[in-house]
């Protein structure tokens, strides 16, 4: 099998999509996906557990592009639930009161008290005075 497990083997000889049963949602180094041989793993009887083991990281990794030789069909199973409302309560007895109109009285008067403006300060009075001081010649 040149260290290949059975589901590599199978994977490897396949020319149509493998059905997976079910698996378990995984994350590895940031890559989502389906671990889909959980029971290889449970049964490993190696030197070391796999726990133990390092993840490799390989930088030229080998892809395998296969396109199935029939249609992939996909079968989806869902129901539909028609809501149905609980019915209302019926209502109850209709009471009414009739009231005589009775004039409503006057509103109180709106008083409103003016102000008169403020007068606005008066400009400076300026006085100018020119003294003209000269020179009186006594003969």
């Amino acid at each position: 099998m040149n260290g290949q497990s059975s589901f590599e083997t199978a994977i490897l000889k396949s020319t149509n999509p493998i059905r997976i049963k079910s698996g378990e949602n995984i994350n590895i180094n940031g890559h989502h996906g389906i671990l889909v041989n959980k029971s290889e793993i449970k049964n490993w009887k190696g030197q070391l557990p796999l726990d133990s083991y390092p993840i490799n990281v390989d930088t030229s990794p080998q892809i395998l592009i296969k396109k199935p030789t029939q249609k992939v069909e996909q079968t989806q199973n869902f129901t539909i639930k028609y809501l149905k409302p609980p019915m209302p309560q019926p209502p109850g007895d209709l009471i009414i009161r009739q009231e005589a109109n009775k004039p409503m009285p006057p509103a109180p008067p709106i008083i409103i008290r003016q102000r008169p403006p403020e007068p606005c300060t008066p400009l400076p009075i300026i006085i100018r005075v020119e003294i003209l001081l000269g020179c009186f010649n006594l003969i």
